[in-house]
Formats: structure tokens, C-alpha cells, sequence
């Protein structure tokens, strides 16, 4: 647990700041946000839906999945004996197939709803009111929702929004909620990021460790050995040489020369191995 503090407050468990966005979790709220959206991996990666994102090959496919989503017309269609036809005088359809709310296109918004289901399982729909008329239909970010049952067993929705926090519970008449395959009874849907957060855990730790070796120039870590005691200021000034003049891929493979009597001696494994 960390105690340092934060503007009075205690910083409750340091290790969730990566698995929440890197942000403080300083109240329970946050930290039940952030038992939400992600945990380490076996490799010491943490892996959240904005960690996933920010992997290439789950970007890649959320793009795709999301762009041809909401690419397709949506259309709202009304029964009239046995056949259909689009029923453009109803009040819905101008929702779903031309813009949901004054901020947000009908691509944009699909888009949206299929990025958030493969990232988080779930999205949820605010869908307001005036009266019985719907007027609108607003996202809500996965994280600021919580599903729950009611002492009758019906689902309601906790709703937090930042930067107050303040909770609202609103019914399914409110809440439109498209979630994946459910392992929670119907709950809420399967994190696919969730589920398959080894994988991407790995992938990512690949990634980071790539990016690292050719950041530090090309070559394994080692240590510099030597038999003499060095002040801190011939310590620090050794350290920034060294960086300067082997650090990052255009000082791969220099020669280095070493005086005063230090030896390189490599540590780890070698990346060949």
C-alpha cells in the first residue's frame, strides 16, 4: 500500500495507477473503477482496455470491426401484414439512422458502440426523455456505469459521471445496454480484453521490450566495473556520457573506450538466446 499522500489525501493502493489509466486512486469509487477496467498480466503487464487500445494488432481490429460497423445504414423498418417498409415518419428513425444526438453522427456513433464492445464488453446508451418521446440517445463511458439487481431481481444501473461522482440509478427504461456473451447471468457482458488478457499481455510486454533494447543502443545490459570509489559527481557524469554516446539506435554498436580502469561486463540474457 502506498502512503504517501496526495493534496491531504492518502493514495490508496499505488498499485492500481497503471490499471487506472495511470490516474490516482484516491476514493473507493475510483478504485472499484479501476478493479473494472483492468489487471496485470502474468508478465507484469497490466492490461486495461486503453493499454489494448494502444497495442497495434487490437487497434487494428477494433478499427476494422468499428469503421465497418458504422459504415451500414441502419434503418428502422415497421410490419405491415406480411411485409416490411421502412418506417421514415417514426420518431426513432431519425435516431438510429441519421444522428442519435446533436453532437454525434450515426457512424460516429455505431462506431462507438462496437469499439466499446470489444474493449469493455458493454456499451451503454442513455436514452432521454421528454415525457414518453425519446429525443436523444447519449453514450455513456463503461466505467461510469454498474449494473446491479434490485431486491425484485430487476436490473438496474449505477451511474457516476466525473467529476462529482455523484451516483444515479436509473431503470432499463433509461438505460439501453448492448452487451457481448454474458458470464454473469446476463449481467454484463464478457471483457474480451478481459478474457484474453494474457495474450495481449505478452504482446504487449514484446513490444515494450523491443522498444527498450533499441532505445538503450542495440546491445544486452551490463554493468560497468571498477575497483576505484567514485565521487558522485564522476559517477553522474559517467552515466551521462555513457547514455550520450551508446544510448538509442544511431549509437548502435559504437567502439567504446573505457578508461580509469572499468570493464563491461554484460548481465541478463542476451537477446539471441
Amino acid at each position: 500500500m502506498d502512503h504517501h499522500e496526495s493534496k491531504g489525501e492518502p493514495v490508496i493502493f499505488n498499485v492500481f495507477r497503471k490499471s487506472a489509466g495511470g490516474e490516482r486512486v484516491l476514493t473507493s469509487e475510483q478504485l472499484a473503477a479501476a478493479l473494472r477496467s483492468g489487471s496485470a498480466s502474468s508478465t507484469g503487464v497490466y492490461v486495461t482496455p486503453e493499454s489494448a487500445a494502444r497495442f497495434g494488432a487490437v487497434f487494428a481490429c477494433v478499427r476494422v470491426r468499428a469503421e465497418s460497423v458504422g459504415q451500414l445504414p441502419l434503418h428502422f423498418y415497421e410490419q405491415r401484414g406480411r411485409t416490411k417498409e421502412k418506417a421514415i415518419d417514426h420518431p426513432l428513425y431519425s435516431l438510429l439512422h441519421d444522428a442519435p444526438n446533436e453532437a454525434t453522427t450515426a457512424q460516429e456513433f455505431w462506431e462507438w458502440v462496437s469499439a466499446s464492445l470489444d474493449l469493455r464488453g458493454n456499451a451503454y446508451i442513455f436514452i432521454n426523455r421528454a415525457g414518453s418521446e425519446i429525443f436523444e440517445l447519449l453514450p455513456l463511458d463503461a466505467r461510469w456505469v454498474a449494473p446491479k439487481r434490485d431486491l425484485k431481481r430487476d436490473i438496474i444501473y449505477e451511474v457516476r459521471i466525473p467529476p462529482n461522482g455523484q451516483a444515479v440509478v436509473y431503470t432499463q427504461e433509461n438505460i439501453l445496454h448492448v452487451k457481448l456473451m454474458s458470464l454473469d447471468c446476463g449481467l454484463t457482458g464478457a471483457s474480451v480484453v478481459e478474457q484474453a488478457r494474457e495474450t495481449i499481455g505478452v504482446g504487449i510486454a514484446l513490444e515494450q521490450h523491443g522498444a527498450k533494447f533499441f532505445k538503450n543502443g542495440a546491445a544486452p545490459g551490463g554493468v560497468l566495473e571498477t575497483d576505484q570509489v567514485l565521487e558522485d559527481d564522476t559517477y553522474d557524469a559517467l552515466v551521462a556520457s555513457w547514455e550520450e554516446s551508446h544510448g538509442g539506435l544511431d549509437n548502435a554498436h559504437r567502439t567504446a573506450i573505457l578508461e580509469a580502469g572499468l570493464s563491461w561486463k554484460a548481465v541478463g540474457i542476451p537477446l539471441k538466446d
